[in-house]
């Protein structure tokens, strides 16, 4: 049986997602074992997920995926580099992927793969500690890498949104990795960021056009999440955290956690509190992954490391099939509860989530839970 994974934060699942499920069933087969790497309840740019993990991974369920499996939190909330560099990691010690499926809207492999080897040359990395060295820079870091590669390779000829799939394939090849890559052309005008705003606004007739019919129930029962809601208690533990706690947080270095925490101080809402903190060097996502290492306390300790053990969310029985491979063949163990998972942190997580919620929700409820398991 072929496994293919899928990293992903469905955050919400919509028809896209559900299109590359069906691409990747056309190119290896109906036979094919579709397993998803998906963020918890912190996301890549920062954000809470609209909807908990556990929906999420049901809802991918429904649409194809075969099994859903937690990103860990430290990796789903970090910049794009370390998102795909600690995902392939975890795909590589589960021991039984043959692939990675990716959408990318150029589509184009060859060119993706020829641009992260570009990236790899030591030459390039040189350019960039240069670049870096230099003070009173302005630039963010990813219009950096963009200026270098430029003045080195030429103007890279992917679109904007293939950085991911750029990345994905830079951590295969730097891990030696057997797994494959797999790049499918992005097709629709479905995006994560159009549904999300759709349901947090509660409008389901519009939503029901950019989502699999069958999923429109499933966002109706579940309850919305938000960090505005969580203003106050963000801005508190802001407002009383030390410099120096803050400091050791990842991501925090260079003045950025002075920035945050002095502006909690006359903010009266987290958005507000962004939008002080935003310059041409911090953008938008930098802070709010910023802000969410802080109230956690992410280290750089967590960020840089392989889990020994990731929390399955969700499985039909020919994912259950593949979770035991996994524990046959992996090195990483594959359990079912949240609290057997990353202790202090994910408890944390949990106490955070709970409170972005119209109504507050019981503490540590999810960490007991099940997997969603479809016969």
């Amino acid at each position: 049986m072929t496994v293919v994974a899928v990293i992903c934060e469905y955050n919400l699942f919509h028809s896209g997602h559900a299109r590359l499920i069906s691409k990747i069933r056309e190119r290896f087969g109906e036979d094919t074992a579709v397993i998803s790497l998906m963020s918890g309840h912190f996301t890549q740019r920062g954000d809470v997920a609209a909807c908990d993990k556990y929906t999420r991974a049901g809802a991918a369920m429904l649409c194809g995926s075969d099994a859903v499996i937690e990103l860990p939190l430290p990796f789903s909330c970090s910049v794009g580099e370390i998102f795909a560099r600690s995902s392939v990691n975890i795909l590589n010690s589960l021991g039984v992927v043959d692939y990675l499926a990716f959408g990318s809207e150029s589509g184009d492999l060859e060119k993706i793969t020829e641009t992260a080897k570009n990236q790899l040359l030591p030459e390039f990395e040189e350019k960039i500690k240069e670049e870096l060295a230099k003070p009173d820079k302005e630039e963010s870091y990813i219009r950096l890498r963009e200026r270098v590669y430029e003045s080195m390779f030429g103007k890279r000829e992917l679109l904007p949104n293939d950085t991911l799939a750029l990345e994905y394939v830079t951590a295969l090849i730097l891990t030696d990795s057997k797994i494959k890559p797999f790049a499918v052309k992005r097709e629709g005008k479905e995006t994560a960021t159009a549904s999300r705003a759709l349901y947090l606004s509660g409008d389901y007739k519009a939503l029901s056009s950019l989502v699999p019919q069958k999923l429109l129930d499933v966002y109706k029962g579940a309850v919305p999440h938000c960090i505005s809601y969580a203003s106050r208690a963000v801005l508190f533990a802001l407002r009383t955290m030390g410099s120096q706690k803050a400091g050791e947080c990842f991501g925090a270095q260079g003045g950025i956690c002075e920035r945050i925490i002095s502006s909690a101080k006359d903010s009266g809402t987290v958005n507000e509190l962004y939008n002080k903190c935003v310059t041409k060097k911090y953008t938008e996502a930098r802070i709010k992954r910023c802000v969410i290492s802080m109230l956690l306390g992410i280290t750089e300790k967590d960020v840089f490391c392989v889990p020994d053990k990731v929390l399955l969310l969700s499985a039909n029985d020919r994912g259950c099939a593949v979770a035991s491979e996994i524990r046959k063949n992996g090195s990483v163990s594959l359990v079912t509860r949240g609290s057997m998972t990353y202790g202090t942190l994910e408890a944390r997580a949990d106490a955070l989530y709970s409170l972005c919620t119209p109504e507050p929700e019981k503490c540590g409820e999810v960490l007991r839970k099940n997997p969603y398991i479809l016969k």
